[in-house]
């Protein structure tokens, strides 16, 4: 429940879609995770190709990168995650509370930087070598995808965002405890007109980062002027935002943990079992994940 909730807060919409690719399989069936993660390669690839056609050669570059990556995060981050899991049920058994949560938040961030900064090295490879017949793709790719996400998030109404909201929520509840109480669904509906409106800004900064990675790919700097610029946006992405963006980002943050702890303590015991039954499925998985990979770098 939370950590769906975080994950989906803190991914970012933007090229950086291998992370949201990873975080959303805490969102799917979990008798689909395992077969979902083994087929990230592919995903991200085809992701990547939603934005630019890829040469074969920068294909073979990007699968190379990515089965590395791939092992990497299966051997030395899952576990972390199961750790990270089975610390959320001990907090929420123990009864949850808003310093617990956002003490989760902050470990999770740790994952995401880690695998932030790991994808970067990927993109670093990968993302000099667009010809510039691509890169003019992938600048007018950009382009559409700002225009469907301010259709979506910063044209609609002040009401259309609380029911966007709401129902979001909703679901998200409803995906880690199976249905929610009328109790549970009233503090959904009293935190949406708390929740402010960060499209805008969100916008604003994906504009800065394109305009900076389009200076990047487009300067003809030598390779490690290059790559350090690349690694830089992105890794540290966030340093775009203006302070009125990051304020905004707090307090909704501040008001999704008060929603967390507040559905999390008014559980039923079939929600509770349903939450738990939900988790300790994950922490499977991301074990069994991790050995597979380790056992087959012993057979190799």
């Amino acid at each position: 429940m939370a950590f769906n909730i975080t994950i989906k807060t803190i991914c970012r919409v933007t090229m950086r879609k291998f992370l949201f690719l990873v975080l959303v399989l805490f969102s799917a069936s979990a008798c689909t995770v395992k077969t979902l993660y083994n087929q990230l390669d592919w995903l991200i690839a085809d992701y990547l190709e939603d934005y630019v056609a890829l040469s074969s050669e920068q294909q073979d570059t990007l699968y190379q990168h990515l089965d590395a990556t791939l092992h990497w995060h299966k051997t030395s981050q899952l576990p972390l995650y199961a750790e990270w899991l089975e610390d959320f049920k001990r907090d929420v058994h123990n009864k949850l509370t808003h310093a617990k949560v956002e003490q989760n938040i902050v470990t999770f961030q740790t994952y995401i930087r880690a695998l932030m900064l790991r994808t970067a090295e990927e993109m670093t490879v990968l993302l000099p070598t667009l010809t510039s017949v691509q890169r003019e793709e992938l600048y007018a790719s950009l382009t559409r995808k700002n225009k469907e996400f301010k259709t979506t998030y910063v044209e609609i109404s002040r009401d259309e965002q609380i029911k966007l909201y709401t129902r979001r929520m909703e679901e998200r509840f409803e995906l880690w405890l199976g249905s929610i109480t009328e109790h549970q669904r009233q503090l959904i509906k009293a935190s949406a007109p708390e929740f402010k409106a960060i499209a805008p800004e969100a916008l604003k900064t994906r504009g800065l980062w394109q305009a900076e990675l389009k200076t990047a790919l487009n300067s003809r700097l030598d390779t490690a002027t290059t790559g350090k610029i690349m690694r830089e946006l992105f890794a540290n992405s966030e340093s775009l935002r203006s302070d009125n963006y990051k304020k905004m980002f707090n307090d909704n943050q501040q008001v999704l943990i008060r929603l967390i702890v507040g559905v999390a303590n008014s559980m039923t015991e079939d929600q509770r079992q349903h939450f738990y039954s939900r988790v300790d499925e994950y922490i499977q998985y991301c074990r069994e994940l991790a050995e597979e990979a380790r056992l087959e770098m012993a057979e190799q």
